[in-house]
């Protein structure tokens, strides 16, 4: 959902990082035969996040899934030799690899990242089904990825809505929620005392 992507951009960005999003990658015929999928399209990237005093470079998995059961713990961990399912450079090191290694170049021939730079897999989830948030962090940490799930979100939402005046849409909202929250209380405490 490219919305939900628009909305968890600025955490990355006020950690430092500069951020794209839906980076295509196109895989050669060598890389498409090597995970077992020649005929696969161009691979379309939820978000790429760059910092270069951590020279590292995040390809970030962005799942909201509100409306839904969330992401599944069952499902994030399951080691697969096919490529399928939604979490496949999680699931799939063979095609982690190839998309890295794919991404990678790209991004140097570009002059937007350095031959040294790290490459690791980030989850956001917005919703999550199955196991606790630790859990899911716990996981991800062990096997070199990371995880932002709800509370992680929220945590840099509180951190977002304290900066000072910004003109994009989240930081907005996130401020325009806590004025109203603010007023709210105010309000509630002029009944309470009449």
């Amino acid at each position: 959902m490219n919305a939900f992507e628009e909305i968890v951009k600025p955490i990355f960005e006020n950690e430092g990082y500069w951020c794209r999003s839906r980076h295509m990658v196109s895989l050669s015929k060598n890389q498409k035969n090597k995970i077992g999928k020649s005929t696969i399209p161009s691979i379309e990237l939820d978000l790429i996040a760059f910092n270069s005093e951590k020279n590292e470079c995040l390809v970030i998995e962005v799942k909201s899934y509100l409306n839904s059961f969330g992401v599944m713990f069952k499902d994030l961990k399951e080691n697969q030799n096919k490529i399928e399912g939604r979490y496949k450079v999680f699931t799939n090191k063979n095609y982690r690899n190839e998309i890295f290694n794919a991404l990678k170049k790209d991004l140097i021939k570009k002059g937007m990242i350095h031959k040294s730079t790290k490459m690791k897999a980030v989850l956001v989830a917005g919703k999550i089904s199955g196991a606790d948030e630790k859990s899911f962090e716990v996981f991800c940490k062990k096997n070199g990825f990371e995880f932002y799930g709800p509370k992680r979100i929220y945590s840099h939402f509180l951190k977002l809505q304290e900066l000072s005046y910004v003109n994009e849409p989240t930081i907005m909202l996130l401020k325009f929620i806590e004025q109203i929250k603010t007023n709210e209380i105010k309000l509630n405490k002029i009944k309470n005392k009449t």
